[in-house]
């Protein structure tokens, strides 16, 4: 008999006089009702019908559990049908020990019995079970039945042999609880063991995670303040910068401001002078094709004047034409030319000035994103902690402000004079 726990497969109170049995597993229970259905079964072999139908009773009870506790195995998934199963099977053996006991382990009434059983009277201990188990008697033979229950009457009221089987019944009770201490004594011991060496174990590994943490402290602590060094150092050369950037923010926005309007106007100069390029060289197509047409239109009089002078003589009509056509063509000529060099003279000195300010502001925008370029890289120089601000600011300063010339444009790009020209021809 054990007490039943939290932990228990199968709990059966069998009453005052037989206690509560616990136990633990499906094989468990099913190996104790098997044995005590093995320590009975002899009395199928006793061929009386008492203990026939006595044996009735314990199989039809052993039978019926075993069947309920395989239903409950089979359908364990079904948490309900389990327990159903489980509980029938529970009070199964509880009819069958609770109402009559002395078919437990250790009963003083079973260890008569057995005890006749093994001195060779298994006939009257079979009879003696019947009748304990409140079997209808009649059919079994006198001779044996009636001494047999005069003998049982006699130990059940202590007048004979009840001592000795009490004693040994609880000789044998005591051997079971010696060999159940020894047991638990034996567990206790292996458990304490075990706990010895959990406790080892977590005292050592309670030790390494210490040292273990120490050391990552130590680290993240040399760790934070070499973080805290860089980033006072990086704080320091930000606010270096700062102020750097504040000194120099207003000459880098108005030189930006200088280079994009130099760009915008070198465009438009561009395309000024493209413009003007393709305008004169169509007034000089135009010019040069009027002054064709006006020698061809006077050859053309020149000739229909010979032809009407004709009669005159080839002679005199040809030096008629010749003198009439000269006149025209030096006085043409003269004017044309002069006309020429007038429009080619301007021409020229226009065009001269809108390259010479495109250029300039080329050179004007270049300088200023040079300006540009300087003081933006002089701010990064700050910042990687190449250069100290102060040191060196008056420098980057005074070459930010230098004097700005006017680009390539030296003189006001006048037209020369007759004279000029004539003293280029000469090669004077």
């Amino acid at each position: 008999m054990s007490e039943p726990t939290a932990t228990s497969y199968l709990t059966a109170n069998f009453g005052e006089e037989g206690g509560i049995y616990s136990w633990s597993s499906y094989d468990e229970v099913n190996a104790w009702v098997s044995k005590q259905r093995n320590d009975w079964q002899w009395i199928s072999q006793q061929n009386t019908n008492p203990t026939n139908t006595a044996w009735a009773v314990i199989w039809n009870a052993v039978s019926n559990f075993t069947n309920n506790l395989n239903s409950a195995e089979q359908h364990k998934d079904n948490e309900k049908h389990n327990e159903h199963m489980k509980s029938e099977a529970g009070k199964a053996l509880e009819r069958l020990f609770g109402k009559y006991p002395f078919l437990l382990p250790n009963s003083s009434y079973g260890k008569y019995i057995f005890d006749l059983r093994d001195g060779g009277r298994s006939v009257e201990a079979g009879l003696i079970t019947s009748y304990l188990l409140d079997q209808d008697l009649n059919g079994a033979p006198l001779s044996k039945l009636i001494p047999a229950l005069v003998e049982f009457e006699l130990f059940s009221r202590g007048i004979k042999d009840r001592v000795k089987s009490e004693g040994a019944a609880l000789k044998r009770l005591v051997g079971d609880m010696s060999t159940l201490l020894d047991e638990h004594k034996q567990l206790k011991a292996a458990q304490v063991a075990e706990f010895t060496a959990l406790n080892l174990g977590v005292s050592n590994q309670v030790a390494a995670q210490g040292e273990s943490f120490e050391q990552a402290q130590t680290e993240r602590d040399s760790q934070w303040t070499a973080q805290l060094t860089a980033t006072a150092e990086e704080l320091k050369q930000l606010n270096a910068t700062y102020d750097a950037y504040m000194a120099l923010a207003a000459p880098v926005s108005y030189w930006e401001e200088k280079q994009k309007k130099h760009g915008k106007w070198a465009k438009w100069s561009f395309i000024g002078l493209t413009l003007c390029m393709v305008a004169f060289g169509g007034v000089l197509f135009w010019e040069l094709r009027g002054v064709a047409q006006m020698i061809e239109d006077t050859r053309i009089a020149a000739v229909a004047s010979s032809a009407t002078n004709a009669k005159l003589g080839s002679t005199v009509a040809t030096a008629t034409a010749s003198s009439t056509l000269s006149p025209l063509l030096d006085v043409l000529a003269t004017w044309k030319i002069g006309a020429y060099i007038l429009l080619v003279t301007l021409a020229f000195w226009f065009i001269r000035l809108l390259v010479r300010i495109f250029l300039s502001h080329i050179h004007l925008e270049n300088d200023a994103a040079e300006r540009v370029t300087m003081a933006k890289t002089y701010l990064a120089l700050i910042r990687d902690g190449s250069f100290e601000g102060k040191d060196n600011i008056g420098t980057i300063l005074a070459a930010l402000f230098r004097p700005t010339g006017d680009g390539i444009v030296k003189d006001e790009g006048l037209p020369p004079t007759a004279m000029e020209w004539l003293t280029k021809l000469s090669g004077k």
